[in-house]
């Protein structure tokens, strides 16, 4: 059992460090660059090394980000990389 008051912090908590918001992360214009070629997922894998799953994630988010689905990305991305 604790006596008297709980001692304030010391320090603030730590937060998360800033992401890229709905701007693309580096790799994420790795797996975008190579989603335009028409790439598919396990190419972009093999040409990246990293696992499918990965890869899946990477792609949600580009598709995500772009405000497109995987058959007009070369069209959005193109446009500007950070257009979504």
């Amino acid at each position: 059992m604790r006596a008297g008051p709980a001692r304030p912090r010391s320090h603030p908590p730590r937060s998360r460090p800033p992401g890229y918001g709905s701007s693309l992360s580096p790799r994420e214009h790795q797996v975008a660059g190579l989603l335009t070629a028409g790439a598919t997922n396990q190419r972009i894998a093999e040409a990246l090394s990293l696992s499918p799953r990965t890869v899946e994630n990477h792609v949600a988010k580009v598709l995500k980000k772009l405000g497109t689905g995987r058959k007009r990305v070369a069209a959005v991305y193109s446009a500007g990389p950070d257009c979504g």
